[in-house]
């Protein structure tokens, strides 16, 4: 599978995870849940509010599997293709 996003590690205060840009655009940002046994959450910033099923994971690079599937889905509905 070609990665269209490039993930870089997430830093700041307090801050655990990923954020995930295509392009120059941060789109999407994985995230250490502040729930306890949440483990990670995968957070979208896509145009038209395009939430994503199965955002949380225990394996953040499964999450970065399921934001691949997400921009797919997205770019398809816009009548484009990878």
């Amino acid at each position: 599978m070609t990665n269209r996003i490039t993930w870089t590690r997430a830093t700041g205060m307090g801050r655990s995870g990923w954020d995930g840009t295509v392009g120059a655009r941060k789109l999407f940002t994985i995230e250490r849940s502040v729930v306890k046994g949440e483990g990670w959450k995968l957070r979208t910033r896509l145009p038209f509010n395009i939430k994503t099923d199965h955002s949380i994971s225990e394996d953040s690079d499964h999450l970065m599997a399921v934001a691949e599937r997400v921009l797919s889905t997205f770019v398809g509905s816009l009548g484009a293709r990878f």
